[in-house]
């Protein structure tokens, strides 16, 4: 039925959902992660890689957490 088939997952994140409290919370996703990780649903086999090449001139670029780029504090130096 593509529902997940382990029960203490489905309560966690059930657990997770009724609260706002980060300490609640964050305990319960630390096990949701533990599961995940050690159930091994998904087993990665490659990454991206990326290069970003740059003149020593572009000043305040800075690159996103997700892998992009952003440009709108950029510039270039004379």
């Amino acid at each position: 039925d593509g529902q997940p088939f382990f029960d203490e997952y489905v309560q966690l994140i059930a657990d997770g959902a009724n609260s706002i409290d980060p300490e609640v919370r964050k305990p319960i996703y630390d096990r949701i992660q533990m599961i995940i990780a050690e159930e091994g649903w998904v087993i990665t086999t490659a990454f991206w890689l990326t290069f970003t090449g740059l003149s020593s001139r572009v000043q305040g670029y800075r690159p996103t957490i997700a892998g992009g780029h952003y440009f709108g504090d950029a510039w270039l130096a004379e």
